[in-house]
């Protein structure tokens, strides 16, 4: 096993043999759950806010992906909803 010496080594390969418009798919939804697990952690440091369910956390990132998705050309919209 060879240590990572970038980012796309680091995660390039994790989705290979899927394919190309599933990977996408699954990349957004990873990028929205991490952006929601960062912003309910911020919410909990900073705001003081307590969450007592994970599935907040999923519902942020769900309400992510449909706010992204309105930036998407219309082609690719239904997929992200």
């Amino acid at each position: 096993i060879h240590p990572p010496t970038s980012i796309n080594t680091l995660f390039g390969t994790w989705l290979n043999g899927v394919d190309k418009y599933i990977a996408k798919r699954i990349q957004i939804g990873i990028c929205a759950l991490l952006w929601a697990i960062w912003n309910t952690r911020n919410d909990m440091i900073f705001n003081g806010t307590n969450f007592t369910n994970f599935l907040q956390v999923i519902y942020r990132a769900i309400a992510w992906i449909r706010m992204w998705s309105l930036l998407t050309y219309a082609d690719f919209r239904e997929p992200l909803d």
